[in-house]
């Protein structure tokens, strides 16, 4: 099997991102059409409508990205036909097993399933090697900002939700944020237009990975290093020259094993 290398791969991500600074942020249904590739979620619905998370207050940012279910990060970790979830607990079965029938038998009243969630979480994060491919899919994701220019749009929203429109066009894109160590350096290959160009350095967050399907609950994510989109946002939200919320949408972004998983059904087939 061939191997894609680094620059190629973020050569790759760049001409996705510049594909959304020229038609805006489309469907899946609408990407597919217009043959261009895309990474799609787990769940697949409303493929023919763009998810994004509207914030209307400071305190709506954190809610947007680290929010358990609808979060940017959660949502850029999750891939169509996943193996991560089922590799994991293949690789880690026993100490998984060992942990769960410790932890029944000291807490026989938190229930199983409770049980399976606390051995499930505990040995994904001492995993290095699992973190490490979770760690590359938040990294390699870019957050696309929008203005709404309509203070009456989720007006009774108290921080922020998530929305679903047909496509976002590209003349309200206002910024495109990015991993600074994994993209600064290609940073002239980006077509900005009218829009911003901002890199972020990385932090430690609590995070959550929420579609996995052998588990019955969403697994916490202890200090998941994570691309600081947070501090950007703040800084876009007050400074921003309008009245109404701010939208943003979580892009994924190739990493190797997408390009792997490529490859080998170009090599099935």
């Amino acid at each position: 099997m061939s191997v894609i290398s680094g620059l190629d791969l973020i050569g790759s991500n760049i001409n996705k991102i510049n594909d959304i600074l020229e038609h805006g942020i489309l469907s899946t249904k609408e990407l597919k059409g217009k043959k261009i590739k895309v990474i799609t979620s787990y769940d697949q619905k409303d493929n023919d409508k763009v998810s994004y998370n509207l914030i209307r207050t400071l305190e709506g940012i954190g809610h947007s990205l680290y929010h358990k279910a609808r979060g940017v990060f959660t949502v850029v970790m999750e891939r169509k036909d996943d193996l991560f979830w089922s590799n994991f607990v293949k690789s880690n079965e026993q100490q998984i097993n060992e942990l769960f029938n410790e932890i029944s038998h000291k807490f026989s009243d938190l229930g199983q399933e409770m049980c399976q969630k606390v051995a499930n979480q505990k040995v994904l994060n001492q995993n290095e090697s699992s973190l490490a491919i979770l760690k590359e899919r938040v990294t390699r994701c870019a957050l696309i900002v929008f203005s709404t220019n309509d203070p009456q749009i989720g007006k009774n929203l108290v921080s922020s939700r998530e929305y679903r429109a047909k496509s976002i066009p590209v003349e309200k894109i206002t910024h495109v944020i990015l991993d600074k160590e994994t993209f600064e350096g290609m940073k002239d290959r980006i077509k900005l237009g009218q829009c911003e160009l901002i890199f972020v350095d990385k932090i430690k967050k609590q995070n959550a990975l929420n579609y996995v399907p052998f588990s019955p609950h969403d697994i916490k994510l202890d200090n998941m290093i994570v691309p600081d989109f947070e501090s950007a946002l703040k800084k876009i939200f007050s400074q921003r020259s309008f009245q109404g919320p701010i939208g943003v949408h979580g892009v994924r972004l190739d990493v190797n094993e997408d390009i792997e998983t490529v490859l080998e059904s170009s090599n099935v087939n």
